[in-house]
């Protein structure tokens, strides 16, 4: 599931298939389901693939050059304001 997905939090209708670890997902279980790709991820796999997407973004961030901005507030989750810093040199 990607940032343009329209994953939805929901109790599933019929019983599925976790996308990410195969795990059986019974009818009515809690799960993620991506309306766009029509895909179902287990609770557990989401919190995995959401820390793994952040921890990419923040490497991201880091080999461009970009620092948290000085005495920028966290957001709800945990991004902090980027700046780009000039090479010094």
């Amino acid at each position: 599931m990607d940032a343009t997905s329209d994953a939805t939090r929901m109790r599933l209708r019929y019983a599925g298939a976790c996308r990410a670890c195969g795990a059986a997902l019974p009818h009515h279980s809690p799960a993620i389901f991506d309306e766009v790709a029509k895909e179902v991820v287990c609770l557990g796999c989401d919190a995995d693939l959401r820390r793994v997407a952040r921890a990419e973004a923040h490497s991201h961030s880091a080999g461009l050059g970009l620092a948290p901005a000085p005495g920028a507030a966290v957001g709800a989750e945990g991004d902090d304001a980027l700046v780009i810093m000039s090479a010094v040199g």
